[in-house]
């Protein structure tokens, strides 16, 4: 999977990118950080292996979402 972060600041930025799956419940596979200094785009890939989750996966379609959290400090809603 893939997201695209960009950061039109004037500051760095921590991204903490959290995977989930959708099943009965959202289930989080992988957690991620990553900064980015003003002005750049971030390419973000996470990957999946449903053989490694803990918990039981049926064979279905499933529903995965990748969730960049607010930043702590100075920022604007208007560009994050």
């Amino acid at each position: 999977m893939n997201a695209t972060a960009n950061n039109p600041g004037s500051y760095n930025e921590t991204l903490i990118i959290n995977g989930y799956y959708q099943n009965a419940t959202s289930i989080l596979f992988k957690t991620m950080s990553t900064t980015l200094t003003p002005g750049k785009v971030g390419f973000i890939q996470m990957s999946w292996n449903p053989a490694s989750c803990p918990c039981q996966v049926l064979p279905g379609v499933r529903v995965v979402d990748i969730v960049l959290n607010r930043i702590a400090g100075p920022r604007s809603d208007s560009n994050h």
